[in-house]
């Protein structure tokens, strides 16, 4: 009898964790040929090609699907053309860029499907690069000091950050804008910027700044 109950109990457990997932389930693929779409009537088919600014094909990233605060984010990468297909519930989802290291890419216009079989174009910002060199008071380079870019209207908006070299020097990638330099947690409990100039825009990307040691 004990064992009886204990079959019972758990293939309820089983049937009530597949239902569970089927509520917000996906299948991608990046075949986005003339039969994109599912035959499926209990899902909904979402072809999506991703383009940079220039118009070229953006590879071998993911799309990020959000309803509420639940997201969920494609098996499949964005193939050669930048294509990718989600087979999903039908939803009004938020759809996000997201890059290999599952890093939100900034694109031109927000992107919500329909509840519908549908096409969507993306196209992502393109990105810049940043150089940062950092010095003492003497004019010589500092290694290992990390700085991050923070949006000069947006305090809340910071990049992640990256250490100097042995040059002193740290790229960052960022999407043109205007930002100040500053130092991550870390550093700024050993060093201070003592630089007046610290900002950095689209057409000014390489700056130096100098920071001095905080003395305990």
């Amino acid at each position: 009898m004990k064992n009886l109950f204990k079959k019972i109990i758990i293939g309820c457990l089983s049937v009530l964790t597949a239902c569970t997932a089927s509520l917000f389930v996906a299948c991608g693929n990046t075949d986005g040929g003339a039969d994109w779409a599912d035959s499926d009537p209990t899902t909904a088919s979402y072809k999506f090609t991703v383009k940079d600014e220039d118009g070229n094909a953006v590879k071998d990233h993911y799309i990020q699907y959000c309803l509420g605060d639940t997201c969920l984010q494609s098996e499949a990468k964005t193939d050669a053309n930048g294509v990718l297909v989600l087979h999903v519930n039908p939803a009004e989802y938020e759809i996000h860029i997201l890059t290999e290291d599952l890093k939100q890419l900034e694109t031109t216009a927000a992107v919500t499907t329909t509840k519908e079989d549908s096409e969507y174009s993306i196209v992502v910002k393109n990105l810049i690069d940043y150089v940062i060199t950092v010095v003492d008071g003497d004019g010589a380079v500092v290694s290992n000091v990390g700085v991050r870019l923070q949006e000069a209207a947006n305090e809340s908006n910071k990049t992640d950050g990256v250490r100097t070299g042995d040059d002193g020097k740290a790229t960052i990638s960022a999407v043109p804008n205007d930002y100040v330099v500053i130092l991550n947690a870390a550093s700024s409990r050993d060093y201070e910027i003592v630089s007046s100039d610290v900002a950095v825009s689209a057409t000014k990307t390489e700056i130096t700044v100098t920071v001095q040691a905080i003395e305990e």
